[in-house]
């Protein structure tokens, strides 16, 4: 038997076309699984950052309200000084002292007329808006996507 072939006589040294179309399905299978794994992170973590800096602002929106209405002033005054800033960006302004100066300039880098949006908030589609103030509510900040 010394001159026969061994792929004749059935030893495999190696993988038939098969086995590495398999393999490499499974392979692609499992990238695929980690790649839609690592864009769900991503998005979640934009999502995540989004609604902190919704809080960050209705924080500074409390602590301006706060300050605003103490002393003399009163609540009035600071319902009409709110009501006066027509616009979010107008209200985003406002309150501008109440953030980092980081934090609104990054707001204002990333808004545009009266379109409040951070980087994070421009990767999802979202956008802050700030509620009215009555008598019988109190401002919000809400995150609309």
């Amino acid at each position: 038997m010394k001159g026969v072939d061994p792929w004749i006589k059935g030893a495999r040294p190696g993988f038939t076309l098969i086995e590495l179309l398999l393999v490499i399905a499974i392979i692609g299978i499992m990238s695929a699984l980690v790649i839609s794994a690592i864009g769900n992170a991503a998005q979640d973590s934009r999502n995540v950052i989004a609604r902190q800096q919704q809080v960050v602002i209705q924080e500074a929106l409390n602590a301006w309200i706060s300050s605003s209405s103490s002393g003399t002033n009163g609540l009035r005054a600071a319902r009409t000084a709110y009501a006066g800033a027509g616009t979010h960006t107008a209200k985003l302004t406002l309150i501008q002292n109440y953030l980092g100066a980081d934090t609104y300039g990054h707001f204002m880098d990333f808004s545009s007329g009266d379109t409040l949006r951070s980087d994070a908030m421009t990767k999802i589609g979202a956008t802050l808006e700030f509620s009215g103030w009555t008598t019988s509510n109190y401002p919000s900040v809400e995150l609309i996507q």
